[in-house]
């Protein structure tokens, strides 16, 4: 299993000098667990560079994609209009979103490509879209097996776990910490993983002067999710935009580091094999 960071950065881009080492690239992340099907967490500004990587790579090559969104917030859909392989074609896109109980996931992604905000149409995409609500189902891709939870989030979020081969990745992000203690389910999903991807865009100080309630946490809650689901490596992820890279060296990562070993810093085009 190969792990890839396309965008990494919370809330909003911030495309800057002070934040490049990083990346402002909003969240997408790639799991490759097999070369016929390519297996995507959400769809940030971040997939628009794993489009064109995609397009250029295969450009005859029928792509099967599945792309699973943690939630329909913008800095985790705003580039999905821009990925490339969604107007090929040859290609089939299998798009994933929780189930809501008075709308389609499906409606929701129309509105986020219509006409006053995208001149093409959701439903006049070229590629074969397949559009599918889960609410903890497990969906079977290939030989890899992706499970979901739900999250402490405004308007509600999904933590993922892929499981491959013996290896374990979860995914959560916008997730807030309980007041005590660590979220079971969150806990549950991320049991034994060999790597988990969790929201650290807040330091502690800055979660309690007025960061709380925003659906978001930081890297002490990290380490104590990892330490609890025997975590083995914590990719600290969805970096706040007003955090330059020193800041991120400084007050994120080094006392993080402090806390637990093997604890990292996810930044744009990292790749990590398991």
């Amino acid at each position: 299993m190969r792990v890839k960071f396309w965008g990494v950065r919370g809330s909003t881009p911030i495309p800057e000098q002070g934040f490049l080492r990083y990346g402002g690239n909003t969240p997408c992340v790639e799991v490759q667990t097999s070369e016929k099907y390519k297996i995507i967490f959400d769809s940030g500004t971040g997939i628009r560079n794993l489009g064109d990587r995609l397009s250029s790579n295969y450009p005859d090559e029928p792509l099967e994609l599945h792309i699973f969104f943690s939630h329909l917030h913008w800095d985790h859909t705003q580039g999905l209009p821009f990925f490339k392989p969604l107007f090929e074609k040859k290609n089939k896109v299998v798009l994933y979103g929780r189930r809501y109980e008075n709308s389609k996931f499906y409606d929701k992604l129309k509105v986020l490509m219509g006409d006053i905000y995208f001149p093409v149409p959701f439903d006049h995409l070229p590629s074969q879209v397949e559009v599918v609500e889960i609410n903890g189902d497990k969906i079977t891709i290939g030989d890899t097996v992706v499970s979901s939870t739900h999250l402490s989030h405004p308007g509600e979020c999904l933590g993922f776990r892929v499981e491959h081969n013996g290896k374990v990745f979860t995914y959560a992000t916008d997730n807030e910490h309980p007041k005590e203690g660590v979220d079971p389910n969150l806990v549950e999903i991320a049991q034994d993983a060999d790597l988990l991807v969790y929201d650290g865009q807040f330091t502690p100080e800055e979660y309690l002067d007025g960061h709380q309630g925003w659906g978001h946490s930081t890297y002490e809650e990290g380490v104590k999710v990892a330490d609890a689901a025997n975590v083995n490596k914590l990719v600290l992820f969805h970096h706040d935009p007003s955090h330059t890279d020193e800041f991120i060296d400084e007050y994120i990562l080094a006392p993080a580091q402090k806390l637990r070993d093997n604890v990292l810093a996810a930044q744009d085009r990292l790749l990590l094999e398991l």
